[in-house]
C-alpha cells in the first residue's frame, strides 16, 4: 500500500532546479517517480552539496587578458562530455564578475582547463583547454548580431567600403591590408557603401576559441554585448 500521493519528476524538472548531486552521482536519464517528501529531501541535499562546493571554490583573475576573466577552482560546472577525463581536475573559466563566478550556470562558462601535473594551470592552451560548445554558439551569435553595432567594425567597414569584411579576432590581428589566420576570424559581413549589411554575417567554421595566442578576444563593442546577454539571462 503507497501512502500519499506521487510526484511525476523528469530529467527536465530535476535540471529545472539547477541541482546536480556530485557526491551521489544521482543521474536522472528517465522519468523517475518520487513522493513530494522525497523530492524535498533530495533536493535540500543537492543544495547543501552545491552550496558546499560554492565555498570551497576559489576564484582568481586571469591577468594576461584584456578583459575581466575569471578561473574558478575546483569548477562548479563540469563539461557536457567526459568520457576519458574522470580524475582530472578542472577549472572553469567565466568573464562572470568575481562576486557571481562562483555560481555560473553552464551557459556562462566559456570552457575548462585541466590541471597541469596535478596542480591548477593559469595557462590556457589548445592543449588543456576543453570548449564549451553552447557558450561558443553564445559568442556567434552575439557577434552576428551586434557587429554592425560595433565602432572599430564600422571603422573598418568605411576603408573598405565593398566586398566582405573578416571579423578578426583580436589575440592575433593581422597587419594592415593583410588577411587573418582563418583560426583567428570569427565570420565575415557583407559591406554596401562602407556600411555592413545586417543579416548578411556568415560565421568562419575554422574559428578556434583557443591557440598558441591564447583565448579568443572580441573587439571591445562586441564584448561588451556578450557580457549584457549574460546579464540578461541572469548570469551576471
Amino acid at each position: 500500500m503507497m501512502l500519499g500521493s506521487l510526484t511525476t519528476v523528469s530529467a527536465q524538472n530535476i535540471a529545472g532546479f539547477g541541482l546536480k548531486c556530485a557526491a551521489t552521482q544521482v543521474q536522472i536519464q528517465t522519468k523517475r517517480y518520487m513522493h513530494p517528501s522525497c523530492l524535498a529531501r533530495f533536493t535540500d541535499s543537492c543544495l547543501q552539496q552545491q552550496q558546499a562546493s560554492s565555498t570551497q571554490a576559489k576564484v582568481k583573475r586571469i591577468i594576461d587578458y584584456p578583459y575581466d576573466l575569471h578561473k574558478i577552482t575546483p569548477s562548479p560546472v563540469q563539461p557536457p562530455f567526459q568520457a576519458g577525463r574522470e580524475g582530472v581536475g578542472l577549472s572553469a573559466l567565466t568573464f562572470m564578475p568575481v562576486g557571481k563566478a562562483k555560481s555560473a550556470p553552464a551557459a556562462a562558462i566559456v570552457g575548462w582547463v585541466k590541471e597541469v601535473q596535478g596542480q591548477p594551470s593559469d595557462e590556457i592552451t589548445p592543449r588543456n583547454f576543453i570548449e564549451n560548445p553552447e557558450f561558443m554558439e553564445r559568442v556567434q551569435a552575439v557577434v552576428g548580431k551586434y557587429a554592425t553595432d560595433d565602432n572599430e567594425l564600422q571603422a573598418y567597414a568605411r576603408y573598405q567600403k565593398t566586398g566582405w569584411l573578416n571579423i578578426s579576432d583580436n589575440r592575433n590581428p593581422p597587419p594592415a591590408g593583410r588577411t587573418a589566420y582563418p583560426e583567428d576570424i570569427f565570420g565575415t559581413i557583407k559591406l554596401e557603401d562602407g556600411q555592413m549589411v545586417s543579416g548578411t554575417y556568415q560565421r568562419m567554421p575554422t574559428h578556434r576559441p583557443v591557440t598558441n595566442d591564447g583565448l579568443f578576444q572580441l573587439p571591445r563593442g562586441l564584448h561588451q554585448w556578450l557580457l549584457k546577454t549574460l546579464f540578461e539571462m541572469g548570469g551576471a
